[in-house]
């Protein structure tokens, strides 16, 4: 996820949710650990969600999910 700018993957929606998925592991750090493979965070409870001020937040990076707009 740590990459240059612009490249033509980034654009792409399973980029932009693997994106999302890690920031949000930065963010809570005990959370989120497997960036490749979410499911397991899922099955071992270790997955975080997005609240209202990291949805603002992954918004003004350009990565924020298509819903999130409304």
């Amino acid at each position: 996820m740590h990459k240059p700018e612009q490249r033509v993957f980034s654009t792409w929606a399973v980029y932009k949710f693997l994106a999302r998925y890690h920031w949000l592991h930065h963010r809570y750090q005990n959370k989120n650990f497997n960036a490749v493979f979410p499911l397991a965070d899922y099955v071992l409870g270790t997955n975080a969600r997005a609240n209202t001020v990291d949805l603002k937040f992954i918004q003004q990076i350009g990565i924020a999910p298509p819903w999130s707009a409304r």
